[in-house]
């Protein structure tokens, strides 16, 4: 029995290949609900976001340049690319080849029962401390699998392979435990204003507005906003919006619902922003989601503009 199998017809033709966006996402239910993606970017550039899952990814054929913990990184072709849970982080390929790009999405908790194997003890999130790891042998495993997934071979196949090389990841470049919180806690100021875009995200909320909330000028908050929290507050807005999208998409609401529910100006714009924070269209991630298996994705170069 084979799952989540991509076939030929889903390919995009060969005519568009070097002036389109070519990406297909999606999600395995026997893996945990894992998620994957495999693209050919040719405009996608990511801005700052951060996920909720980890991601684990490898550049195929080009180097990619990714701000990730203050500093800007650059990864070779062949590279793993790894950022924690919540880590703000962009991307891009460096130069004007099209970017070949496969990415796992492992859940928290999947990585947890791993490093507990890993370390023969419950184990609580691994934390990986290097953002680019340079272990060939590695990644040609981690594209072997990812390969293998995207085929649908046999579950077991899948899952033994999937297991064993997050378990080499993990034992290789993992600690057991991330750095030590910050002492001094999240300023009530910033604290205000991410609570009332976490409710208001709706609203199209101006920065003199959401500074008054916060009790200081909006050059103050602009600073220490991005500070604390690696985003800007329309950034940080942004993302809230995207996040609601995504569970909006996936039980089945119209894209057109979505995004007139979540006060984009209309959906042109949030189709727009959608593709270019998720690197798919909010079409695509309503299919895939719906079908759970892959299903391609052809934007057209403007889109990401």
């Amino acid at each position: 029995m084979r799952h989540g199998n991509r076939n030929n017809d889903d390919k995009p033709g060969a005519a568009g290949f070097g002036e389109r966006d070519e990406a297909w996402l999606w999600r395995l239910k026997f893996l945990d609900d894992l998620a994957i993606l495999s693209a050919q970017y040719v405009t996608q550039v990511f801005p700052r976001h951060s996920h909720e899952t980890f991601s684990i990814g490898i550049n195929e054929n080009t180097s990619t340049a990714f701000f990730c913990r203050g500093e800007l990184r650059l990864a070779p072709a062949g590279a793993i690319t790894i950022v924690n849970p919540r880590e703000v982080h962009t991307g891009q390929a460096i130069g004007d080849r099209t970017w070949g790009y496969r990415c796992f999405y492992p859940s928290p908790t999947m990585l947890e029962r791993v490093a507990s194997d890993v370390y023969g003890c419950t184990a609580s999130t691994p934390f990986f401390p290097e953002p680019v790891v340079d272990d060939p042998e590695l990644a040609c495993h981690l594209l072997q699998v990812h390969r293998s997934l995207e085929a649908g071979h046999e579950v077991m196949d899948q899952d033994c392979g999937l297991v064993d090389a997050l378990c080499h990841l993990v034992a290789r470049h993992a600690r057991p435990h991330g750095p030590d919180p910050a002492v001094a806690s999240e300023r009530p100021s910033v604290f205000r204003a991410r609570e009332y875009i976490d409710v208001n995200y709706r609203v199209d909320v101006s920065l003199a507005a959401l500074a008054d909330v916060a009790g200081m000028s909006k050059f103050h908050l602009l600073r220490v906003f991005r500070l604390e929290t690696g985003l800007t507050p329309g950034e940080y807005q942004t993302q809230v919006r995207v996040e609601e999208a995504k569970r909006l998409l996936a039980r089945g609401d119209r894209i057109s619902f979505v995004a007139f529910e979540l006060g984009f100006s209309d959906q042109s714009h949030f189709t727009r922003r959608f593709k270019k924070w998720v690197g798919v269209t909010p079409g695509h991630y309503s299919r895939y989601q719906a079908a759970g298996q892959p299903l391609s994705e052809t934007a057209n170069a403007h889109i990401s503009r």
